[in-house]
């Protein structure tokens, strides 16, 4: 058994499926819908990315904050994508960041791009119905340092297709 992350009350159990009966480990398979829609939230909530068929080869580690959440070692020997992540950890600067989201009640899926009202664009990570919408990872445009009233002008004249979402936060700094 093994910790999600340090602090997290979630753990991993991996065991053979007798074992796991045994303890009472398994359910039917609405249970086991449950839980995954209770993990899936989880993991939006503790700011963890996924990568599903829909996303796979979008997005490069730092955009899924695995550098924020030690996913990457700098020190390590060679993997693929190793150039592109040190030259983006040591010498540019980070575009694009994964962010949490409350979205309204719709049709939202993994790998949908999004055009937000606040002017940022990107694509969902992961996406899990909460309460009278959805919760959501996405992997948005970092808003350059822009005045409070030009954010405020740019969700004013976006176009009316945009999203009206909420940023909510994750459990580390960005």
């Amino acid at each position: 058994m093994a910790a999600v992350r340090p602090g997290a009350a979630r753990y991993w159990v991996i065991a053979p499926g007798d074992k796991l009966a045994e303890h009472r480990l398994t359910g039917d398979m609405p249970a086991a819908d449950r839980i995954e829609h209770d993990w899936r939230l989880a993991d939006i909530r503790d700011g963890l990315p996924q990568i599903y068929s829909s996303t796979h080869e979008a997005f490069v580690a730092q955009m899924l904050n695995l550098d924020l959440l030690d996913g990457i070692s700098f020190s390590k020997g060679c993997y693929t994508g190793q150039e592109i992540i040190a030259r983006t950890q040591h010498l540019g600067r980070i575009k694009r960041r994964l962010y949490r989201l409350h979205l309204p009640d719709g049709e939202w899926n993994t790998g949908q791009s999004l055009l937000l009202r606040d002017g940022r664009s990107g694509r969902l990570v992961e996406v899990a119905r909460s309460g009278d919408g959805f919760e959501a990872l996405a992997v948005l445009n970092v808003p350059a340092d822009t005045p409070a009233n030009d954010l405020a002008s740019a969700a004013a004249s976006a176009p009316s297709a945009a999203v009206p979402a909420t940023q909510l936060p994750l459990p580390y700094a960005l």
